[in-house]
């Protein structure tokens, strides 16, 4: 082999070391933002591209100064023996330690306006940039291609490659919302309207458990009724162990939701004065940035609804309390994590309802981070967030995920997963029983009863399971056995469609009074108990609520949901709204989920138990 003399060796030496030093010194010209590629926008999904010339809205986020830093102060403010339990922020006390600089908000700004992209809005806290432009300016800028994808059976926008970022603003955006459409909807369900034959008041909703029972069916349950028509508000404080002392007074709560119905105060009032409830002193619906709602696969009718329940029995728990509805502006991620951080920065609230949902959290961190990090914010304030699970048990239907999975924000560490329960109203307001939701139904076939197999058979459940995105916290370490991943749900409420609750709101044909349940009951149920339970403690604040809730795991402040033997019949399957004659079995564990000792994955660590809840809470 030849080799080199010592001068040429040093020669080549020097020369290698400078191509390196220039290496080096060279950087990229663009960033990557981790995790914006949704998994669903996939080659074999593809189904067209967005046109050149769709203007679109985007929300770009840039990130808290300590992200760490903040979600350990969260931790801190809102676990039970921490010294700094309940030393909460102002807002403003947060901004200036965790929110960006405004020279941050100043070059990425600049930078946005050189590629042509209008800036329409600053958040006051800097924490996002609203702009706007059409998709051939957003996907120069961002440099991902968008394409349009089919998801479910509907068409969703979403990019094809990670959005990237200038080198020079690498630390400065964290996140660019909007260019995927992952969405969330309501999480309620409507009992299907009982159609009796002339004459047969046995065929009719029971007002109680076992006030009608359709005795010409089998009764294959030891504990059966007709479906219930859906209990008042007094039979749910009767539920809870509320007395006429327990008003949230001196609470406020937000309401997050879209669109926004009109007659909604007047339908709260209607509703009290039925019920014989003082009427709600304190209501103000607070619109999106656009004024509107766009984008919502359920439609203004399906959130009209879900917005009546979510008031409505919030009002019925804790008729005192204060009540914000938060328009949200396109039932996405993006408008959510908008919504999340105007509830920061009004700071008018100490608890968050959200009767909403995703069928699963495996969604870009990019996207999962921003609605994360403003729940943070919240509980370093000392607001409490509750999120409902889902009303499609494990989310395994074909039509859903094909898998078990867990919905999205109920999932995130920082929300208290409301998991649903059923239950049995005697007529003296005492339950008979109190199941897990997971309801199997059964259609009659002359003497007997038949298990219906597939979506055909699930009548609805509590959304639960373990997370595939965040690891179990710990809070959850004793009282979860076996789990290595977050576990849903934390605590439950009434959900159960067939034990539903009564609501009254305005419709584009008048004013209705109908049945309605899901963990869209349960989350607000739920914020209303804690209401009750800040009223009691001279409304202070409780932050993030998990470490306090699973801290009085062994307290005896929560009834542990059991298997029960029960069904309720009903002349329509919840599922499809087929007519016959079906029978829902309670807790009929019909996919993944069931009901058992302990935490479980239907109920979580059981149902509030009248007032030892209330009054261990807040201590």
């Amino acid at each position: 082999m030849r080799m080199l003399s010592r001068a040429a060796a040093v020669c080549a030496a020097g020369a290698i070391l400078a191509a390196g030093a220039g290496a080096a010194m060279a950087q990229p010209e663009s960033q990557e933002i981790d995790g914006s590629v949704t998994p669903w926008a996939v080659p074999s999904a593809l189904v067209g591209q967005v046109k050149a010339e769709e203007q679109l809205k985007l929300q770009v986020v840039l990130p808290l100064r300590d992200a760490d830093g903040a979600a350990a102060l969260a931790k801190a403010v809102s676990t039970p023996g921490s010294p700094q339990r309940g030393k909460y922020l102002t807002p403003q006390q947060f901004d200036a330690r965790f929110a960006p600089e405004q020279g941050t908000v100043d070059a990425v700004r600049s930078w946005l306006s050189d590629k042509g992209l209008q800036v329409s809005q600053v958040a006051s806290n800097r924490r996002m940039v609203e702009v706007s432009g059409s998709a051939a300016k957003v996907q120069d800028a961002f440099g991902a291609k968008l394409g349009l994808y089919s998801v479910a059976g509907k068409t969703k926008r979403a990019v094809s490659s990670p959005v990237r970022i200038p080198f020079k603003l690498k630390g400065k955006i964290s996140a660019v919302l909007g260019l995927n459409q992952t969405t969330f909807s309501p999480q309620h369900m409507r009992a299907v309207p009982q159609a009796p034959a002339a004459g047969q008041a046995d065929q009719y909703c029971a007002n109680y458990f076992g006030e009608h029972n359709n005795t010409d069916v089998p009764q294959r349950s030891q504990l059966q009724s007709n479906i219930i028509c859906g209990y008042n508000a007094g039979q749910t404080r009767d539920m809870y162990g509320l007395t006429e002392k327990n008003t949230g007074e001196g609470t406020s709560v937000a309401v997050v939701g879209a669109y926004n119905l009109a007659t909604m105060h007047e339908d709260v009032n209607r509703y009290s004065e039925a019920n014989g409830l003082p009427p709600l002193a304190n209501y103000k619906a607070i619109p999106s940035s656009t004024g509107t709602s766009e984008g919502c696969g359920d439609g203004e009718d399906g959130w009209n609804g879900e917005q009546a329940l979510d008031v409505e029995s919030i009002h019925a728990i804790a008729p005192a309390a204060s009540i914000y509805y938060y328009q949200e502006a396109n039932c996405s991620f993006a408008g959510l994590a908008q919504t999340l951080n105007q509830i920061n920065i009004d700071n008018q609230v100490s608890l968050i309802n959200m009767s909403l949902a995703s069928k699963s959290d495996e969604l870009p961190p990019a996207e999962r981070d921003p609605v994360d990090s403003a729940l943070v914010q919240a509980a370093i304030q000392g607001i409490s967030a509750i999120a409902a699970t889902g009303d499609w048990g494990d989310n395994s239907s074909a039509k859903y995920t094909g898998h078990a999975a867990v919905g999205f924000p109920a999932s995130s560490p920082w929300v208290t997963a409301a998991g649903g329960t059923t239950v049995g109203l005697g007529s003296d307001g005492k339950a008979l029983f109190t199941g897990g939701w997971e309801t199997k139904v059964h259609a009659q076939t002359g003497d007997k009863w038949t298990p219906l197999e597939g979506d055909a058979g699930l009548g609805g459940g509590s959304g639960g399971g373990q997370s595939a995105v965040y690891d179990r916290p710990d809070w959850q370490q004793k009282a979860v056995p076996g789990a290595g991943k977050r576990a849903v749900p934390d605590i439950s409420a009434l959900a159960d469609p067939f034990s539903g609750f009564s609501i009254t709101y305005t419709t584009k044909n008048g004013v209705v009074d109908t049945g309605y349940g899901g963990t869209s009951l349960a989350a607000p149920l739920l914020i209303g108990l804690v209401a009750n339970s800040q009223q009691l403690h001279g409304g202070e604040r409780l932050g993030a609520l998990n470490a306090a809730l699973y801290d009085l795991a062994d307290a005896g402040v929560y009834t542990d949901v059991q298997p029960v033997d029960a069904g309720f019949w009903s002349s329509a399957n919840p599922e499809n709204g087929e007519r016959g004659s079906f029978l829902a079995v309670v807790d009929g564990a019909p996919e993944t989920l069931k009901t058992g000792a302990g935490w479980d994955n239907v109920t979580g660590l059981g149902t509030p138990s009248g007032q030892e809840f209330l009054n261990k809470l807040g201590q």
